[in-house]
């Protein structure tokens, strides 16, 4: 055990062993990346692209890149009322403000 300028323990510091290594069952092999990450299609990658561009070059963002945005975000939507249907949570979270005051 080591110990810092006041006094403290700081654990053991020898090479592999302690604070300054991993343990050897860490790794980050679940971890998604870039070349792992399968819902970044190459549709959904250019448009990313695109929007960014837009965004900070703000210049208009293409007519056929929108309408590919906003179908996507109109399945995206559709998949999201059929899987979980309607949810009113607005309405009652507007009430109770209301309410409160």
């Amino acid at each position: 055990m080591s110990t810092t300028a006041n006094g403290s323990s700081c654990g053991d510091i020898r090479a592999g062993v302690g604070l300054t290594t991993a343990p050897k069952f860490a790794n980050n092999d679940a971890m998604a990346t870039a070349e792992t990450n399968h819902l970044m299609d190459a549709e959904l990658a250019a448009n990313t692209d695109a929007v960014i561009e837009h965004i900070m070059s703000k210049r208009p963002l293409a007519p056929e890149i929108a309408k590919r945005i906003h179908e996507r975000a109109g399945r995206i939507r559709d998949e999201i009322l059929r899987k979980h249907g309607v949810l009113e949570i607005g309405v009652s979270a507007i009430r109770k403000l209301r309410d409160s005051v």
